[in-house]
């Protein structure tokens, strides 16, 4: 199960190994919480191997170790799973799905009109968008001592209370699919470090702030940028505008730069 352990920024030397994708899927889902950790440490708490993966088990030791717990739900019908997956969902609690007869595991971080942000190791892209038929045909299983139909899902509890928590849609997923990244920590951290605490009043949308001072940034990074900041609920204080732009582009130099999207 999964993909290369190191996250790295150029999506070209992306090398998919299977057996790894249950500590991909938990490591972005817990990243829906504004904290970040590595595949690697993920797949050494979960005891994940080359030949076996990682099974329920395992994912549940590699949470606690992410200061959160699972919580399975399991439904023979379709409307009934993906039910119980919005709610998660609307709860702010990513959901890891296992699919392709529970061969595989994936994280489901956001949905929107029957659409479903997923975090797939093996897809080919920093994050998907998958339709309605596309999660029901992948995520159907076979019970393997019932033999019965199965939809079989895990609800990622944090036992902390978030700083931030992402929001996930489609049309981000679709950025950041787009910017040919896999690994946003880097980023994510610039934006945070140059925002306002969450319940400062008088606060205004990073996104927006981005948006106008596309300009000072490094050239076609604005828009992952923006999507970030929109993903994440940033926001500046109102009259730290100016001085927000400036840091984030310090910190992005500070970090080697930004890779815009590749043309």
């Amino acid at each position: 199960m999964s993909a290369r352990s190191r996250l790295i920024d150029d999506a070209s030397q992306w090398k998919p190994e299977d057996h790894i994708c249950g500590p991909f899927a938990l490591r972005h889902a817990v990243a829906a919480f504004g904290r970040f950790h590595d595949v690697d440490d993920l797949a050494a708490v979960a005891g994940t191997t080359r030949k076996d993966g990682t099974g329920p088990e395992g994912l549940a030791l590699a949470a606690r170790r992410c200061r959160c717990r699972l919580e399975v739900f399991e439904r023979p019908v379709f409307a009934s799973a993906r039910a119980e997956l919005l709610r998660s969902l609307r709860r702010g609690r990513p959901c890891l799905l296992l699919v392709h007869d529970m061969g595989h595991w994936v994280a489901v971080t956001g949905a929107r009109g029957g659409r479903y942000v997923v975090f797939d190791s093996i897809s080919g892209k920093p994050v998907s968008v998958w339709d309605e038929p596309t999660l029901r045909k992948l995520w159907r299983s076979t019970h393997e001592e019932t033999g019965c139909r199965v939809y079989e899902g895990y609800s990622v509890v944090p036992s902390f209370a978030p700083a931030r928590q992402a929001r996930w849609t489609p049309a981000d997923a679709q950025v950041a699919a787009a910017s040919g990244r896999w690994d946003f920590d880097r980023p994510v951290a610039v934006l945070t470090r140059n925002a306002a605490p969450a319940a400062v009043p008088g606060s205004v949308s990073l996104a927006e702030v981005i948006r106008r001072a596309a300009r000072d940034l490094p050239p076609g990074t604005a828009g992952t940028l923006r999507m970030l900041a929109r993903v994440y609920g940033l926001r500046v204080r109102r009259g730290r505008e100016a001085a927000a732009i400036a840091g984030i582009v310090n910190g992005l130099a500070r970090i080697g730069g930004f890779r815009p999207p590749r043309t």
